[in-house]
């Protein structure tokens, strides 16, 4: 692929062929990112500055400024932001822009991991012999620390049970 035959019959590379492995590579990685389906092509613009009724929101300019922060710097981002606030603010809109835009711009993987369900439910499941992942809790967590960018959504949701939060502690102390 991304090959031509020149006016002189020469087999040659086309110019566009790191560009189109690059997107194969960025669309490859947004599958991967288990990004919900409403949020997963959400962008910078998609993230509206104002109310329904054209009031501005004045955090808002300060969320997106950070998103632009992280996509358009040369640095790697900081090792964390934390979003909080009431249910229905748009917390985990704005978790998921800024996780399509690093993958989008960075071309390194990442991954949304929503506590309330997803992520205990695939560590219980390394308890259970029937299941495929069984005995391989450590696993799973490690593969969660090697991830580049990793979006923890309704943290505070969890049951919070002894063994959950030992296994949030663990995965946030690794990361860390």
């Amino acid at each position: 692929p991304y090959q031509y035959w020149d006016e002189s019959s020469r087999l040659q590379w086309c110019s566009c062929g790191a560009s189109r492995r690059r997107l194969l590579k960025i669309q490859k990685l947004f599958k991967q990112s288990d990004v919900p389906a409403k949020f997963r092509w959400k962008f910078q613009d998609d993230f509206s500055m104002q109310t329904p009724d054209g009031e501005p929101i004045p955090i808002a300019a300060e969320g997106r400024g950070y998103v632009s922060t992280l996509v358009d710097g040369d640095k790697e981002p900081r090792r964390g932001f934390v979003l909080f606030g009431s249910p229905g603010t748009g917390k985990t809109l704005l978790g998921c822009i800024m996780l399509n835009e690093l993958i989008l711009h960075r071309a390194r993987a990442g991954m949304f991991l929503s506590l309330s369900r997803k992520f205990f439910q695939q560590l219980r499941d390394t308890y259970s012999q029937e299941s495929e992942r069984y005995g391989q809790t450590w696993q799973v967590l490690q593969e969660l620390c090697d991830m580049p960018y990793l979006l923890l959504d309704d943290f505070g949701i969890q049951r919070g049970t002894e063994w959950e939060m030992e296994m949030l502690y663990e995965l946030i102390d690794a990361r860390y």
